[in-house]
């Protein structure tokens, strides 16, 4: 007899099996909507899909029982988290966070240390930037993020040096909600080493650790680059406070155009009187992501607390279009729309 095992269990069993990554088993999610209307399958579908990686897998000895086996292991997967105070949610429950939901390209399960409810806070802005800022732009994030903060906004970020910790640290001793995004397991060793006691501190003071990768799993370059996407994806807003055009942050503030999210950058020129000015004449290049979306028109200036209150409305106007989208992501699980001949057709959450 076959368990009734939960999604998020069957969406970490899928990921053990070999070359199933995130695309493919969001394919298979979609197909198996579109046949049942939910995203409940048993191993009849695994077994009928038309998914390439999954039809190779049954040709090569994928059964029910071995199928079990994942699942079995991807359910001591999600009580050993639980016993390390890691919750584990999917994109289609109701603490999963609305801006990511409405993302066709979405991490299907995360892995959640702390306060929960800041992931379905409707007010959340990232804040990011280079790991080696001026002294400028370590007196502006401080200042930028404690007046988000002071407008109740969750601050999101990547807990790197730079930038990123100074965020962190400021909405935790601000208002204590922050949620730090990681490229790894939740259980492995806080990275980099240095932040390890800020982690301690963001829990504390009642902020949120978030990884999509389950427990054990130790960190890769590449999933710094997706723990960045997933810094946009979750926000209204992106503010890159300081970047070149090969820095690290460039992944999440193309995101944010990509996802269709506010998005604003220090606008150094403006500080014709401060320390500003020099550094957009002594190192434009550390600035040169900054100066680019300004030339471009694709990034809000900021540089005074009035462009601020700006940036919050624009933010506000990001959050109507998400819940707009999100209720009817969440009426029967689907979009309801027209293709060119004007007859409604319906799409999964995908």
């Amino acid at each position: 007899m076959v368990e009734n095992y939960s999604l998020s269990t069957k969406i970490i069993a899928l990921s053990r099996l070999k070359g199933m990554g995130r695309k493919r088993i969001a394919d298979f999610l979609e197909e198996v909507f579109s046949k049942k209307g939910s995203y409940d399958f048993t191993f009849e579908d695994i077994y009928s899909s038309k998914i390439s990686q999954l039809k190779n897998l049954i040709e090569n000895d994928l059964t029910n029982s071995s199928w079990n086996f994942q699942c079995n292991k991807a359910k001591e997967i999600i009580d050993n988290s639980l016993e390390k105070q890691i919750v584990t949610i999917n994109f289609s429950d109701v603490e999963y966070p609305k801006e990511l939901a409405v993302l066709p390209k979405k991490p299907l399960v995360l892995f959640v240390k702390g306060n929960i409810e800041l992931l379905t806070d409707t007010k959340k802005v990232a804040v990011i930037g280079t790991r080696q800022p001026s002294l400028f732009a370590q007196k502006m994030t401080s200042k930028i993020t404690e007046q988000l903060s002071k407008l109740d906004y969750t601050v999101v970020s990547g807990l790197a040096v730079g930038c990123d910790s100074l965020a962190h640290e400021m909405a935790s001793i601000t208002n204590g909600k922050t949620i730090a995004i990681l490229a790894h397991g939740l259980d492995v060793p806080i990275y980099p080493k240095v932040n390890r006691p800020l982690a301690d501190d963001i829990l504390r003071n009642g902020g949120t650790l978030v990884s999509e990768y389950p427990i054990g799993t130790t960190l890769r370059p590449s999933y710094l680059v997706e723990r960045d996407e997933w810094q946009s994806g979750m926000s209204l807003g992106t503010i890159t406070i300081e970047s070149s055009n090969s820095g690290g942050s460039r992944h999440a503030t193309y995101k944010a155009l990509e996802q269709d999210r506010a998005l604003a950058v220090l606008d150094h020129t403006l500080f014709k009187n401060g320390n500003g000015w020099q550094v957009y004449f002594s190192n434009d290049s550390a600035i040169s992501l900054n100066q680019q979306l300004l030339a471009e028109k694709k990034a809000f200036p900021l540089y005074s607390l009035d462009s601020i209150f700006e940036f919050d409305k624009k933010m506000q106007a990001i959050k109507e279009k998400v819940n707009k989208k999100y209720i009817h992501l969440t009426t029967n699980k689907t979009i309801v729309k027209t293709n060119k001949q004007g007859n409604i057709i319906q799409t999964s959450l995908f």
